[in-house]
């Protein structure tokens, strides 16, 4: 729903709202629309009747958390940044853990320096259908209950290991690209978000307003 906004796909669900067939039911939902009013005021000048469902409160309150106000880890022996930041959260009994990086590599980069930093106490066993479908690489990482997530994975490791691993909690860290922010594919304890800045063909962007709330939303 929030992606109407958007200034390079907006205008492409905008048109495949509007030229949808009259009897095709439409469902919009979305945590950060600050003017639901309006896009429910356009649904009904094109002919549709659109009835808005609002609700303010939110049954899990978020709370922030000051990464760097946190005790480090004394079992995290690592010079990388991210996992001493992660390993002070789940001291502090804040994981499972979803963290947002800007680019895949980047996330991949992120996940790979956890394992070896943030022990596990009880590695994670796959099925042999998981490793098949995550691969070598990532299999590694997800028996020490670490996983990226990003579209350059197959569906099937991407939906059907790691996104089910971490509904069903057997996950300690997921490394993912925004777009899992758009989503609701699953929900974790917390939210890190590694940088506000991104780039994507060859121009610097700044992360939205909306987006951020869209990622801190699944904690």
């Amino acid at each position: 729903f929030q992606m109407l906004g958007d200034d390079m796909r907006g205008v492409h669900y905008e048109l495949a709202v509007a030229l949808a067939p009259r009897h095709t039911q439409l469902l919009f939902l979305s945590g950060s629309v600050a003017n639901p009013q309006d896009v429910v005021a356009w649904l009904q000048r094109i002919g549709r009747n659109a009835v808005l469902i609002e609700h303010r409160e939110r049954p899990v309150p978020l709370e922030e958390a000051d990464l760097f106000g946190l005790p480090d880890s004394q079992f995290v022996k690592s010079n990388n940044f991210w996992a001493r930041m992660v390993g002070r959260a789940i001291r502090a009994e804040l994981a499972p853990v979803l963290i947002f990086a800007p680019r895949r590599a980047a996330g991949e980069q992120i996940a790979k320096a956890i394992p070896s930093a943030v022990p596990v106490r009880e590695p994670l066993r796959l099925t042999p259908a998981q490793e098949t479908a995550a691969g070598k690489e990532l299999s590694k990482l997800l028996r020490n209950r670490v996983a990226y997530h990003h579209s350059g994975l197959s569906y099937a490791a991407r939906a059907g290991v790691v996104e089910a691993l971490a509904k069903s909690g057997q996950l300690n860290v997921v490394v993912a690209t925004m777009g899992l922010a758009a989503g609701i594919n699953f929900s974790m304890r917390s939210v890190i978000v590694t940088d506000r800045r991104y780039f994507a063909a060859n121009f610097e962007h700044q992360v939205e307003a909306d987006e951020l709330l869209q990622m801190f939303g699944s904690a």
